[in-house]
């Protein structure tokens, strides 16, 4: 009951303490989304000829809302566990006294209040700005559908990128590691559809594979209803249940591997298996897979796989386990390659046989 209550004080003091942040991010995603929304132009007059115009129905560029939650989802976990890359600040957190899971929860908690409190003003202030607009068009009553999505696909993105950063010991990393994951589903589609020839996915299905792709299809889906539409092709269950087993494995993984956490790690290599040791290899093998066996284009693949050891070991001498990983992953990278370029490989037509009497 102590703990319980040392806790909640705890999580009143962190809210109270990014306070100030939460205003000013909710005026910066705002300010900008209503100035937009009172002076665009709802019906858009084209001409086709003497006289004559086709007039359209603009978005309600609801789209914009949800890249600021997209950014909001990337920015907050770097604000709130950016403690434990700090040796001085993490020996201060982990005295304090609550367990740790409960201190990341408090630090989730508010996080999740930085990203989801600015959109909310932001969504709803925008909504009343054009329901107030004379002639408003719109559907105004798929806003509120589309905010519990950007909650849902939101609180799904904050955290697959919580546990990601945190997998980190220095705040360049933690970068790193959000935006790498982020395409690494995109680029085994797109290495199938190459070794396969097999180009039937569309633009929107792959794109809902990124880890923020949900923010790209589902307000697009979303701003097509506003105007009218009864049917929008890009909104699938897998869009949902693709970002919410993401979602719900970044948080599962998040909290397991608190426990081996240690505060001695802060400001020293992000030695992570779901960091570079996996980045680096991957990214080498796929744009190696990608390349079509362009000297030009494996030499630049080779250089950035270089540089990329560089950055996560932080010198330019490497041993040699080091050079064996790049090596594998170079080698897997033109395996991947050749097959591609067999399986498209033109095939024998057979001469037809001439037959005289």
């Amino acid at each position: 009951m102590r703990e319980t209550k040392v806790t909640f004080k705890y999580l009143c003091y962190e809210i109270k303490k990014s306070l100030w942040a939460i205003v000013v991010l909710s005026a910066l995603c705002t300010l900008p989304y209503v100035a937009m929304l009172a002076s665009m132009s709802m019906i858009i007059r084209v001409p086709v000829g003497d006289g004559v115009y086709d007039t359209y129905l603009s978005g309600p560029n609801v789209e914009m809302v949800f890249v600021e939650l997209a950014a909001l989802c990337y920015l907050a976990p770097m604000f709130v566990y950016s403690f434990k890359m700090n040796k001085r600040s993490v020996d201060a957190y982990y005295s304090l006294p609550i367990k740790r899971e409960k201190l990341y929860l408090v630090k989730t908690v508010v996080g999740l209040l930085i990203a989801f409190v600015p959109f909310t003003v932001a969504h709803f202030a925008g909504m009343l700005t054009l329901a107030l607009r004379p002639d408003n068009p719109y559907r105004m009553v798929m806003y509120l559908p589309a905010y519990f999505g950007g909650l849902l696909f939101g609180l799904c993105l904050y955290g697959v990128n919580a546990f990601l950063y945190t997998r980190a010991n220095r705040m360049i990393d933690g970068v790193v590691f959000m935006i790498g994951y982020a395409f690494i589903a995109p680029f085994c589609i797109m290495y199938y559809e190459e070794v396969s020839s097999n180009y039937t996915i569309l633009w929107y299905e792959e794109s809902a594979t990124i880890t923020f792709g949900a923010f790209t299809v589902f307000p697009g889906a979303m701003s097509q209803y506003m105007r009218g539409f009864q049917t929008v092709r890009q909104l699938t269950p897998f869009l949902f249940i693709y970002h919410v087993v993401l979602g719900a494995v970044g948080y599962l993984l998040f909290f397991v591997f608190l426990k081996k956490e240690k505060g001695e790690n802060a400001e020293q290599v992000s030695e992570s298996w779901f960091g570079y040791k996996v980045l680096i290899p991957f990214y080498v093998a796929m744009f190696l897979a990608l390349s079509e066996f362009e000297f030009g284009a494996i030499c630049v693949v080779l250089v950035g796989g270089i540089v990329a050891l560089i950055v996560y070991r932080q010198k330019f001498v490497f041993s040699w386990k080091w050079w064996v990983m790049l090596a594998g992953a170079v080698c897997i990278g033109l395996l991947l390659c050749g097959m591609i370029e067999l399986t498209n490989l033109p095939v024998a037509t057979p001469i037809p046989e001439t037959y005289h009497s």
